[in-house]
């Protein structure tokens, strides 16, 4: 059943309901230009049982590009572990900025890169690009951050 729908089933007046999440660790994170009412977290937590909150990602701000989230339901714990491609993340969402839509060039680095190359990674964020290029291929590995909010998690 599709995002919208499924919400729009269990709760017909909820508005502007989108059409999509993304999903970091067991947490959804909704899109939109209008300000998202609570009820429909509640909504979205009755849904999908593994998920433990829900936030709406407004924008990002200044060179760190900070997320500004709109918490809505569930769990208030921004600490979170994403896993993606047996890799973990340990990071604070609502601090550190982590691009899920990346996955596919995270796959694809790993593919790329080979054994005894030498990775440097500048602006390494939490290690999104290179951290599985690292578990997965025998590189030495140079990673570069400059924000030490950022550079906490990497």
């Amino acid at each position: 059943m599709k995002f919208r729908h499924a919400i729009s089933q269990k709760n017909s007046d909820l508005q502007n309901i989108p059409s999509g999440y993304k999903r970091l660790g067991n947490y959804i994170f909704l899109r939109s230009q209008h300000i998202l009412e609570k009820e429909m977290g509640e909504v979205i937590l009755d849904i999908f049982n593994w998920c433990e909150g829900v936030y709406q990602y407004i924008t990002t701000v200044g060179e760190s590009r900070v997320p500004k989230l709109r918490y809505l339901a569930g769990s208030s714990n921004t600490l979170i572990v994403h896993r993606e491609n047996g890799v973990k993340y340990m990071f604070d969402f609502s601090r550190v900025m982590f691009s899920g839509g990346n996955s596919g060039l995270r796959k694809k680095l790993v593919e790329v890169v080979k054994d005894g190359e030498v990775l440097v990674d500048m602006f390494a964020a939490i290690g999104n690009l290179s951290l599985q290029v690292l578990h997965y291929r025998e590189v030495c590995g140079v990673l570069i951050e400059r924000d030490p909010e950022t550079f906490r998690y990497l």
